[in-house]
C-alpha cells in the first residue's frame, strides 16, 4: 500500500507541473506583443517532443509498476526522459533555428531521445512478462530485448562519430530481429496460452 502511495503521490506531482508548464507557456503566448511564425513552430516542435518522450516515460512507468524485480530500468527510462526533455526544450527556445546544424547540444538531445524511446520500447515489451510465460515467450521477449538495444547502440555511435558510418549488415540485421521479434511475441504468446 505504500508503494501505491508514493506512486499516486508522484503522479500528482507531475500533473501538477505539467499544468504549470502549460501555464506558463499559454502565459507566454497570450502575452506577447506579436507571435510569429518562428514562435510557433517553436511551439509545435515541443509538443512533438512532449508527445514521443511521454510514450517512453510511460512505458517506464508501467514496467516500474509492473515489475517490481526490473523497476529501476522503469526509473531510468523516466530519468533519461525528464533529461531529454529539459535539453530539447533548451534546445528548441534558445537557438534560433533548432534544426540548423548539429551542435553538442542537439547530439545529447538526440541521444537523450533515442535512448528514451528504446528504454520505452523495452520497457515495454518487459512489462508484459508473466510468471507463466514459456520459455519459447520468454526466448523470443529476451532476444527482442537485445536485438533493440543493438539499434539503439548502433544509431547513437552513428550519431557520435561524425564522418563515419556503422555497418549497415549489421544495424539491418538487428532491425530485422527486433521488427520479428516485435510481431512474433504477441502471436507466440497467444499461441502457447
Amino acid at each position: 500500500m505504500a508503494g501505491d502511495d508514493n506512486h499516486k503521490g508522484l503522479l500528482q506531482i507531475a500533473i501538477v507541473v505539467l499544468c504549470i508548464a502549460a501555464g506558463i507557456v499559454l502565459l507566454q503566448i497570450l502575452t506577447a506583443e506579436r507571435i510569429d511564425s518562428e514562435e510557433s513552430m517553436k511551439a509545435f516542435l515541443t509538443a512533438i517532443v512532449v508527445a514521443f518522450l511521454s510514450l517512453g516515460v510511460g512505458a517506464g512507468a508501467r514496467l516500474a509498476d509492473r515489475q517490481p524485480g526490473i523497476a529501476p530500468l522503469g526509473y531510468l527510462t523516466i530519468l533519461l526522459g525528464v533529461v531529454a526533455l529539459l535539453l530539447a526544450v533548451d534546445l528548441i527556445w534558445r537557438i534560433d533555428n533548432p534544426l540548423e546544424g548539429f551542435s553538442t547540444l542537439a547530439k545529447w538531445v538526440s541521444y537523450t531521445v533515442i535512448g528514451t524511446l528504446a528504454l520505452g520500447l523495452a520497457s515495454t515489451l518487459l512489462a508484459g512478462h508473466e510468471d507463466d510465460d514459456t520459455d519459447a515467450v520468454k526466448l523470443v521477449r529476451g532476444m527482442t530485448v537485445f536485438a533493440l538495444f543493438g539499434v539503439a547502440v548502433a544509431v547513437l555511435f552513428e550519431i557520435s562519430v561524425s564522418g563515419q558510418r556503422v555497418d549497415p549488415y549489421v544495424l539491418g540485421s538487428f532491425s530485422v530481429f527486433y521488427v520479428l521479434g516485435s510481431l512474433v511475441l504477441p502471436l507466440l504468446g497467444r499461441l502457447t496460452r
